[in-house]
């Protein structure tokens, strides 16, 4: 039961720490936000970010 508890804890902490690291990818990029944000690769990456920021607000 605490093992499972521990896990589902580490999971939760991926996502924080995902959505950390894409806050500051972002403001790392925003001096050239534009260009940046064309990169089909980078628009791949801004959904999935945007789908676990939603899916995260909707926990809170």
């Amino acid at each position: 039961m605490r093992k499972q508890q521990f896990s589902n804890q580490g999971g939760f902490l991926k996502i924080i720490g995902l959505i950390v690291v894409g806050v500051i990818i972002l403001a790392y990029f925003n001096f050239d936000a534009h260009a940046f944000a064309e990169n089909p690769f980078v628009k791949k990456i801004g959904s999935v970010l945007q789908a676990i920021w939603t899916w995260g607000k909707s926990l809170f």
